[in-house]
């Protein structure tokens, strides 16, 4: 096994350790401070999730996790602080999520239609990097939507 190969697997199993504590944590203390901290573990494993896909497929991942984690971000701090420093700083993280979400979709979609039409990939190849894809993106929306539900439904209950 090569070292690159060696560093994505550490590097995603940082990452899965990372979403996973992040969403148990909540649920174990059920402490708004603790909450806080789950989320951001959670944004940490979602932007890494994307920068670790990218070392083996520049696809524009990067983007679109960090874009995730930017919204996430600025849901954390509107949800149980909401003044006007913190609805500011949700627009500066949401324009920034935005941004780069869209961005890396764009460059997502503009490298499938090109990887398409050259059509010499190989298919074990080709079936490893979208399974690849779709488990991390399984991983990473399970992970963003459990946050953002954990912090709602935090504040409905009081």
């Amino acid at each position: 096994m090569d070292k690159k190969q060696e560093d994505f697997f550490t590097g995603i199993g940082l990452v899965v350790a990372l979403v996973v504590v992040g969403i148990a944590l909540p649920v174990v203390f059920q402490n708004i401070y603790v909450m806080m901290f789950g989320t951001l573990l959670v944004i940490f494993g979602i932007c890494g999730w994307g920068i670790e896909l990218d070392k083996i497929q520049d696809r524009g991942y990067t983007n679109i996790f960090l874009g995730l984690g930017f919204i996430l971000l600025g849901t954390l701090f509107i949800v149980p602080f909401p003044n006007i420093f913190t609805k500011i700083f949700f627009l500066i993280t949401l324009l920034i999520g935005v941004f780069g979400f869209i961005s890396g979709m764009m460059k997502f979609f503009a490298f499938k239609k090109e990887t398409e039409s050259s059509k010499t990939i190989n298919s074990e190849v080709k079936n490893k990097n979208r399974l690849t894809s779709v488990i991390g993106s399984i991983v990473t929306l399970t992970g963003f939507f459990a946050n953002i539900f954990t912090i709602l439904a935090f504040f409905m209950a009081k």
